[in-house]
């Protein structure tokens, strides 16, 4: 389970998009997929490199994509009836 503070960072944030992603994680409202943010962020792009690629997401949004893969990394798994 998340560990408060990060559950409200993700919460609400991350959801699965069936209808037109595949059943993908993205930022809600965006289409953005979580798994092309951490790409990038594991290719070393700046958040302001990352936001300027993908305009509709917000700070907040990377800082819910980084506390889900921490989180990830932790549990080795996700309860997706957190999302």
């Amino acid at each position: 389970m998340f560990r408060g503070f990060q559950e409200e960072r993700v919460k609400g944030r991350i959801v699965i998009d069936n209808a037109n992603c595949r059943g993908k994680l993205v930022i809600k409202g965006t289409g953005v997929l979580v798994s092309s943010v951490i790409a990038d962020l594991a290719l070393g792009l700046s958040k302001d490199c990352i936001l300027s690629k993908y305009p509709e997401i917000s700070p907040e949004d990377i800082h819910a994509i980084l506390a889900f893969a921490g989180e990830i990394n932790q549990l080795g798994t996700f309860p997706i009836g957190n999302l």
